[in-house]
């Protein structure tokens, strides 16, 4: 509740709105058009979604955060269900796979995380309608930052958060500059993995070589997507420095690829460390790095046990309140995530809770 806020706190959140409304007119995510050209049906309302983001070196170890959010089950074509919206997200077991062979090749781990990626997506302006009407606030705000008329209402023409099809369309531009700019190979088994490939040299090993268009060629790399965060490992990529310095642009290498990925997305962290997290877990790398352990100790300490009553408790034979069985399946669905990433331990119990 912004009223309870001190003021500074005041201070600090209104910075981060206008922060927030910066990055739709940097990736030009939006453009003013006259009010009467909206479908009522088309037209969605947006707020600013507020929340203190941690962050270890800030002054109490926090930072305002704030982003636009779009209230996208409003459009028609959601109250229809006439949308494609499905999008692949890494599975589980090819996670673990890309871990296993970065492991077997002694290849440095790291994760990468795409910056407002559903803003650097392709534009939607010629296939989606999508216009936004703005708070006052944010109305306020726009009409300092990019002279937004009263007469004038906002078209989307990036994906944004809160419309259903984001994820898919960003999905799609990405994996087009994966295969098409940065020539990548799609595996043919899941469509979130990228293998990278250069040209075979003697000294490789026979049964790890392949052909192709002639020529033959090893895998260099490996990069998995998971929505706009990626991990994996290559050749001669151990540091940030790495993908920052020249390249060839024909992208015959891993690191080649690698340096042309982060100069086509802008990106929020690549994270080198010995740990680093990916997918709700902590992932672990050892100095030899022939072997990479994944823990979810931080996400299990954060979930919240059931609160029983005293005057309940007593009462063993009786059945669940309503109230309690929210409560306990508020917990099994948090307790899900981990049992199927990390703590096989908890599966069977786990699956049989839901299902019951």
């Amino acid at each position: 509740n912004e009223k309870r806020l001190t003021a500074e706190e005041k201070k600090e959140f209104d910075e981060a709105k206008d922060q927030a409304l910066r990055v739709w007119l940097e990736n030009d995510a939006w453009k003013a058009i006259p009010l009467e050209s909206a479908d009522p049906e088309e037209t969605v309302p947006a707020r600013f979604l507020l929340r203190w983001k941690p962050k270890a070196e800030a002054k109490n170890g926090k930072v305002a955060n704030a982003r636009v959010i779009l209230q996208g089950f409003r459009h028609k074509d959601v109250l229809t269900q006439q949308l494609e919206t499905e999008s692949p997200t890494l599975s589980r077991i090819v996670k673990h796979l890309i871990y296993l062979y970065l492991t077997q090749k002694g290849w440095k781990i790291f994760s990468a995380d795409v910056k407002s990626a559903f803003m650097q997506s392709d534009s939607i302006d010629q296939e989606t309608r999508i216009f936004i009407k703005p708070t006052a606030d944010m109305r306020r705000r726009l009409e300092r930052l990019m002279d937004l008329k009263p007469f004038q209402i906002l078209k989307a023409t990036k994906p944004a958060f809160g419309d259903v099809r984001a994820p898919r369309q960003w999905n799609t531009s990405a994996d087009r500059v994966m295969i098409n700019d940065l020539k990548f190979l799609r595996h043919p088994l899941d469509r979130c993995v990228y293998i990278s490939y250069r040209e075979a040299y003697q000294e490789d090993y026979e049964k790890e070589v392949f052909h192709m268009d002639g020529k033959t060629f090893v895998v260099d790399g490996l990069l998995g997507l998971h929505v706009d965060d990626y991990i994996g490992g290559g050749e001669n990529v151990n540091g940030k420095h790495e993908v920052e310095g020249d390249y060839d642009g024909a992208f015959p290498t891993f690191r080649d690829r690698l340096c042309g990925l982060s100069r086509r997305f802008r990106f929020g962290s690549w994270d080198f460390g010995k740990v680093m997290r990916f997918c709700g877990a902590e992932v672990e790398q050892n100095v030899s790095r022939d072997a990479i352990s994944v823990s979810m100790q931080d996400y299990v300490k954060k979930i919240k046990p059931i609160t029983v009553e005293k005057s309940r408790k007593t009462m063993v034979s009786d059945a669940c309140e309503e109230k309690e069985m929210r409560s306990l399946r508020a917990l099994i669905g948090a307790l899900a995530w981990p049992a199927n990433q990390a703590l096989p331990q908890l599966s069977a119990s786990i699956s049989i809770l839901q299902a019951s």
